[in-house]
């Protein structure tokens, strides 16, 4: 009986480590998809302070290829499409921008 409550204890115990372990993973990774969608947000609203087209292609090129997918957060995972949605509408505002301005530079 001894046996069985010191196998159960150690399966619980490695259960409970994982489980933490699980949890300080989503954590992380929950904290690197905030700060990821703030910088993409940041670089929008310093694109509606730009004057050139240029600066603002400068802004996209930025949004692109900061963090590539898979880098901070797993490829694929919920985390990851959330961020490369907020990628992609913060590519698509500041092209919009760049358009009102009529100044983007031929290739982007």
């Amino acid at each position: 009986m001894r046996r069985v409550k010191g196998i159960a204890i150690v399966l619980l115990s490695v259960l409970t480590c994982f489980a933490w372990w699980e949890y300080l993973d989503i954590r992380i990774r929950s904290a690197l998809a905030e700060e990821q969608t703030q910088f993409f947000d940041e670089m929008v609203q310093q694109g509606f302070q730009r004057k050139t087209g240029e600066e603002i292609a400068a802004d996209i090129e930025a949004v692109r290829f900061y963090y590539p997918s898979g880098s901070k957060q797993r490829a694929g995972s919920h985390l990851d499409r959330m961020v490369e949605r907020a990628r992609t509408h913060a590519i698509r505002e500041l092209e919009e921008q760049a358009s009102r301005l009529k100044t983007l530079p031929k290739g982007l």
